[in-house]
């Protein structure tokens, strides 16, 4: 050892014998955010974990950060707005959607990419509703009316809760076949009562066990589920209104309740 008190290692390298702790200096996951003229709200997460909430008024909004997420743009927004675009990107993401008194949404479309991501809607809309859940076991969350609900859930083992508030709905489909889907799903729909009315619901679930349950609400026109491949789907249905000539129709379940 020298007289500073500093280590001499084989290979003429040299180490102090003494070193402060690090600081801690996380960098945390960006959301952009931007709104035009148009009515037009986008949210674009990064590869990281995003945790992102957006609340919507009669004539402004907001877009909160949760932890371990920073906002990059306006997080205070002056307007209507009337379509939501959000891309979460890679990463395990949260985003959180929630109108106030809103009817001028037309169209919300939410991506989730990659990662186990976990998104949850409570809308009430006159316009469409798209989703789609991306790679990875997800989970979705929806509350309240639109006139189209479109949930993709793509690759994993998916949990859709679909909660529908009184009101007509045009179409609600839950897909995640389109990719040969080899996870284990959970779909449920529910209703709130004979008032919950759908001219047509369409669930297709994929490869593996999945389940799904339909139930408390009006069938307008159709209702079909394919359980798809799984050795053993299973189907549950209850409390079914139908108007008269209408069908329900279901294939490749093993058990049905």
């Amino acid at each position: 050892m020298s007289s500073n008190g500093v280590k001499k290692l084989g290979g003429g390298s040299w180490l102090g014998s003494t070193f402060g702790q690090l600081e801690d200096r996380s960098v945390p996951s960006v959301v952009s955010v931007s709104f035009d003229g148009a009515g037009q709200l986008r949210v674009t997460g990064d590869a990281d974990a995003n945790n992102v909430s957006v609340y919507i008024g009669g004539a402004s909004a907001s877009v909160a950060a949760g932890a371990g997420t920073v906002i990059q743009g306006p997080s205070s927004i002056q307007g209507v707005v009337r379509g939501v675009y959000a891309a979460l990107g890679a990463g395990d993401d949260t985003f959180r959607l929630q109108t106030n008194g809103v009817t001028s949404l037309v169209n919300t479309d939410i991506r989730g990419g990659d990662g186990y991501d976990n998104v949850s809607a409570y809308i009430n809309t006159s316009g469409n509703v798209t989703v789609n859940l991306g790679r990875s076991d997800d989970q979705f969350y929806f509350s309240g009316t639109a006139a189209n609900l479109n949930v993709d859930g793509s690759v994993g083992n998916n949990r859709i809760d679909i909660r529908l508030g009184a009101g007509s709905f045009n179409s609600v489909t839950v897909d995640s076949d389109e990719r040969a889907s080899s996870g284990r799903d959970t779909v449920n729909i529910t209703g709130s009562g004979q008032a919950t009315r759908v001219n047509n619901i369409l669930i297709q679930t994929g490869a593996q066990n999945d389940t799904v349950s339909v139930s408390y609400l009006t069938i307008g026109q159709r209702l079909y589920s394919h359980g798809g491949t799984g050795e053993l789907d299973t189907i549950t249905l209850s409390g079914i209104w139908l108007e008269r000539g209408n069908a329900i129709e279901f294939q490749g379940y093993e058990r049905l309740n």
